[in-house]
């Protein structure tokens, strides 16, 4: 709880203040920012067939480069971005997509945070390896690294099969497939080299974490890669200072963070994500959790990028032994 004498801008510093992590603010001090590192791999992939179609991608701004690269999906002829595999399509209502608002089936700045990630860590998509995305909804993400990387076996499963349906006619050439709730998928032992899970482990309750772990253990073989995102601290904060949590909320979760390292809560309606909504909901885990829960005889910690999936979630990129 919040102490009574404490104001909301003292409180959000002093939650804040002690997270052990680098924290950044923009130049009005109240929103938390992540650094661009440049990692823009996927975008400038697809944006070499925007030749003559496009501006120039080095001319776009820094800081306004995703959003300026959308207008200009949205703007573009449309027989141009036929002829170059640009078809701006999307999804008709009922069908999941995150950002419909922007009105562009396409996710760069998400696409190009997984690919930097598993890169960093050692990932290489060079030599046609198969690639999982585990939760991927209709395949807005997949759909774009699946473009700037064709050579790659992808793959996507998920759990509302509306939206499977519709990916499986929209994009052929991508193995879809329908999710069960809770393991086993329906894929051989190590049959990926590498798998992502984008704002899917920022929903389990800490048991259902724990088992998805373990199946993603079974399907990637040895060496390979596990890139998942999560809610972290810093996205505790982020959501604290633009007051989408109440501040009594906020403190309860940090409390729940250092104590046990995963805090969750079933606020998501049953139904929308499957039939038990008592192991799918909204969680915040520490990388100190990860350590003790996840890693030992399956996992090694390859990478952990704070708020870089969306600005908002920590990115983790996990080896299999």
């Amino acid at each position: 709880m919040i102490a009574p004498d404490m104001t909301p801008d003292a409180f959000v510093a002093r939650l804040i203040q002690d997270i052990p992590q680098l924290l950044h603010l923009d130049a009005d001090g109240q929103l938390l920012v992540i650094p661009d590192h440049g990692h823009r791999n996927v975008s400038r992939r697809i944006l070499t067939r925007t030749v003559g179609h496009l501006p120039d991608p080095q001319t776009i701004a820094h800081r306004s480069f995703y959003r300026d690269l959308e207008a200009m999906i949205r703007e573009m002829d449309p027989k141009a971005a036929k002829s170059i595999g640009l078809v701006n399509m999307m999804p008709p209502p009922g069908v999941n997509v995150m950002a419909r608002n922007k009105q562009v089936f396409f996710d760069f700045r998400n696409a190009d945070a997984i690919e930097a990630n598993l890169r960093a860590a050692g990932f290489d998509f060079a030599d046609g390896p198969r690639v999982l995305d585990f939760g991927c909804a209709s395949g807005r993400t997949l759909r774009t690294l699946e473009l700037a990387y064709p050579q790659v076996n992808w793959s996507g499963v998920d759990v509302i099969a509306g939206d499977i349906t519709w990916a499986k006619t929209a994009m052929p050439q991508i193995d879809f497939q329908t999710s069960p709730q809770t393991p086993p998928l329906a894929f051989e032992d190590q049959s990926f080299d590498a798998v992502y899970g984008a704002s899917v482990w920022s929903h389990f309750a800490a048991a259902t974490a724990r088992d998805w772990f373990a199946e993603m253990a079974r399907i990637i073989r040895p060496g390979g890669s596990l890139c998942f995102t999560a809610h972290g601290y810093y996205d505790l904060a982020k959501k604290a200072i633009r007051q989408n949590l109440t501040l009594d909320l906020a403190a309860e979760i940090r409390a729940e963070m250092d104590s046990s390292g995963h805090a969750f809560w079933a606020n998501i309606a049953q139904g929308a994500r499957g039939d038990q909504s008592d192991i799918w909901g909204t969680c915040f885990l520490t990388p100190d959790w990860v350590e003790q829960q996840v890693l030992g005889t399956d996992w090694t910690l390859a990478r952990h990028a704070i708020g870089e999936w969306g600005g908002r979630q920590d990115i983790y990129v996990l080896q299999r032994r």
